[in-house]
C-alpha cells in the first residue's frame, strides 16, 4: 500500500520524467497493490499533470486498486482538469467503475477543533470560578 498527496506525488513524477525515471517510478507504482491518493485534483493542473495522471489511472484500471480522497465533488472535476477529452478519459476509468462514498456534514479537522476549543474554554470558565 501507498499514500500520498497528490501534488506532491505528481511533482515528483513529473521531477523523474525529467530526470529519465519515470519508467523506474511508474513500475514501482504499478506494484502498489492499493494506492491512495490524497486530496485530488484541489487545483488546476498542468498539462503535464492531466497526462500523468490520467497514464497513472490507465496503468491501474482494472489491474490495482486506487482510493482516491477529494473535496472537490466528480461534477466538477471536468472544470479543474479543464481538458475535455483527458477528463472524459480520467473520469472513465474512475468514476463508473467504482464504489463511491460521499461524505456529508463538516470535516473531522474543523469538528476536532471544536471539541479542543469547547475543553479550552471550559478550562477557563473552571478557573476563574477557582479564582473566585
Amino acid at each position: 500500500m501507498s499514500s500520498c498527496e497528490i501534488s506532491n506525488f505528481f511533482a515528483k513524477l513529473k521531477f523523474a520524467k525529467a530526470v529519465g525515471t519515470y519508467a523506474k517510478e511508474l513500475k514501482k507504482i504499478q506494484k502498489q497493490n492499493f494506492l491512495i491518493l490524497d486530496d485530488f485534483d484541489l487545483h488546476p493542473l498542468d498539462e503535464k499533470s492531466k497526462l500523468l495522471r490520467l497514464e497513472l489511472l490507465e496503468d491501474r484500471y482494472n489491474e490495482k486498486s486506487t482510493l482516491i480522497s477529494s473535496q472537490l465533488p466528480t461534477t466538477k472535476w471536468h472544470d479543474i482538469i479543464d481538458n475535455p477529452t483527458v477528463a472524459d478519459a480520467i473520469c472513465d476509468r474512475l468514476i463508473h467503475n467504482t464504489h463511491r462514498i460521499e461524505l456529508e456534514g463538516d470535516s473531522m479537522r474543523k469538528m476536532l477543533m471544536s471539541v479542543h476549543s469547547d475543553k479550552t474554554n471550559q478550562k477557563m470558565n473552571i478557573k476563574n470560578l477557582v479564582s473566585r
